[in-house]
């Protein structure tokens, strides 16, 4: 085992590894290998982050870790999909503090990339990181990664085409552009303020849609 592993390579370790029995009764363990991957994965990156350095991050053994998830795409895959449940909730509850203009919801989903889940210094998407790293061996994460791109270009069309947007899904196209290019380039630089930029530019082209941005304006 090296410390850039591969889904081949825990596969093959997984497959060496002796069967301990049952894993651990501790029903916290694999919410801790999540938590721990989440801090090792978008603070190092996926591809550096290895197996014994996601073991020590959560305080168990490789085999605990081997018990819980077959392989390292299957801890990606996991971590991802918290991320995206988090950032799912995290947007509802700007959408309950914004009500139904659906100029802020959209720009809600700008406001709400402005600081990431975990507390840390601003890196960018972790969706987008980890979509970087990963080949097409990383099947299941990768999945993961374009159905939460999907996701938000899909609630991004509803809400124009509920606002009488002409052409919504296509706006809501332009609008992801936006949105991601903004947030890559500020994790490059560290630098969330990329995403204000972003923000004038949607606003000028919701205007353009024909919606008012006044309410945006004035919470800003």
């Amino acid at each position: 085992m090296t410390d850039h592993d591969t889904p081949g390579d825990l596969d093959h370790v997984v497959a060496e590894t002796p069967d301990e029995g049952v894993p651990e009764a501790d029903p916290t363990t694999p919410e801790r290998i999540i938590a721990a991957a989440a801090r090792c994965f978008y603070r190092d990156g996926i591809y550096s982050t290895g197996v014994d350095a996601l073991a020590a991050e959560a305080g168990i053994s490789k085999r605990t870790l081997y018990n819980h998830f077959p392989s390292k795409d299957a801890v990606v895959a996991a971590y991802l999909r918290q991320r995206e449940q988090q950032w799912q909730e995290k947007l509802h509850g700007i959408w309950e503090e914004v009500g139904d203009d659906p100029a802020l919801q959209i720009v809600a989903y700008v406001r709400g990339y402005a600081h990431p889940v975990e507390d840390e210094v601003f890196r960018g998407s972790a969706f987008i990181n980890a979509a970087a790293e990963l080949s097409d061996a990383w099947g299941e994460a990768l999945g993961v990664i374009q159905e939460s791109m999907k996701h938000m270009e899909d609630g991004m069309a509803r809400i124009l085409a509920t606002a009488g947007v002409r052409d919504a899904a296509s706006v809501a196209t332009r609008i992801l552009y936006l949105v991601e290019g903004a947030v890559a380039v500020g994790g490059v630089r560290r630098d969330e303020s990329c995403l204000r930029d972003a923000e004038y530019f949607i606003e000028l082209l919701l205007e353009e849609c024909g919606l008012s941005v006044e309410a945006v304006r004035a919470a800003s």
